[in-house]
């Protein structure tokens, strides 16, 4: 399956890799017990994705603060680009 994925990486979707890891379990005789059950294994899953969503909401507030931060210390009374843009008043 790693052979064809590099040839073509979509092929990868075709795998339900739950399922080949509850029949290599059975084939090699692993005690069902020790196997979470599909349901809480998408729990984690979920779990795991919203943990993951959470840090990049706290990355991007981070930059942006540290934009916002950035910009309140910008010279407006020079003569640069930042200023000019400034003393045009808001767009129309």
């Amino acid at each position: 399956m790693a052979e064809l994925a590099k040839i073509n990486p979509g092929v990868i979707h075709k795998l339900d890799t739950d399922s080949v890891v509850d029949e290599y379990a059975k084939a090699i005789g692993t005690p069902i017990s020790i196997l979470r059950s599909s349901e809480e294994a998408q729990i984690i899953r979920e779990q795991v994705a919203e943990a993951q969503q959470q840090q990049i909401q706290m990355q991007q507030i981070t930059e942006g603060a540290a934009a916002a931060k950035d910009l309140s210390q910008a010279d407006l009374e020079g003569n640069n680009a930042l200023s000019r843009l400034a003393s045009q008043g808001p767009a129309a």
